[in-house]
């Protein structure tokens, strides 16, 4: 749960089934990328640097302004003040947080630096399965923010005679630490009107996304575990 109140009473512990991280990356990431990112940056792709996105993402629910800071809605729970919106925002700023994250963690040699492209690459391929939950659900819209925000700010290219995506390496750290800025800035005003502005700027389907989206309609949207008990 993201509700600050749960976070406040119990925390935000999380558990990790990375069976699951690789079935969703094998039959739904992989796949997806193969089609629509550049051939040259395939090689980047793996199930561990999308684990380690997705780790990050989570750490950083836990992480950044859980009362407004300002205005009339000084003291309010964020939640509260945005509104229906914040589910979006908050599921945006956990995926940019988390690559902020990450990428200071490498600079700090607690996580490999030498695997940075590997984690940027993963990364893109997850935005096009997050997106294919369509732009009316949360992380729909966190991942078509974060995609059209890093087309327009530096740090993702795309090819209009390959339609292929790619990472633009050099700009895409600045991308992510700007992006980072504005989310958590609007999380901390709790303004529901400066969101909304924000929303309606960054969640569009623009041409090159939606071709792209209907060169993969034929994969698997996402997977469904099955459980079972074992007795020892």
């Amino acid at each position: 749960p993201n509700d600050p109140e749960v976070h406040h009473k119990k925390g935000s512990r999380k558990t990790f089934w990375k069976n699951m991280f690789k079935a969703r990356f094998n039959t739904i990431i992989r796949p997806v990328s193969i089609r629509l990112i550049h051939p040259e940056q395939l090689q980047f792709l793996s199930d561990e640097g999308f684990f380690q996105f997705v780790l990050m993402h989570e750490i950083c629910h836990a992480i950044g302004p859980r009362v407004v800071k300002v205005g009339p809605f000084k003291g309010s729970p964020v939640n509260n003040a945005i509104g229906p919106e914040y589910n979006a925002l908050e599921e945006a700023k956990a995926d940019i947080a988390g690559l902020h994250s990450l990428i200071y963690l490498m600079d700090k040699k607690v996580i490999d630096r030498s695997r940075e492209k590997e984690y940027f690459v993963s990364y893109l391929g997850s935005l096009f399965r997050s997106i294919r939950f369509g732009l009316g659900e949360a992380h729909g819209k966190a991942a078509a923010i974060s995609l059209n925000y890093l087309v327009a700010n530096g740090g993702i290219l795309y090819d209009a005679s390959t339609k292929r995506w790619s990472i633009d390496f050099p700009n895409f750290r600045g991308g992510v630490e700007k992006l980072a800025r504005e989310l958590v800035m609007l999380e901390g005003d709790g303004d529901p009107a400066k969101v909304k502005e924000f929303f309606g700027r960054w969640i569009t389907m623009t041409e090159p996304l939606s071709n792209s989206l209907a060169a993969v309609g034929d994969i698997a949207i996402d997977v469904l575990p099955k459980y079972s008990i074992r007795w020892e």
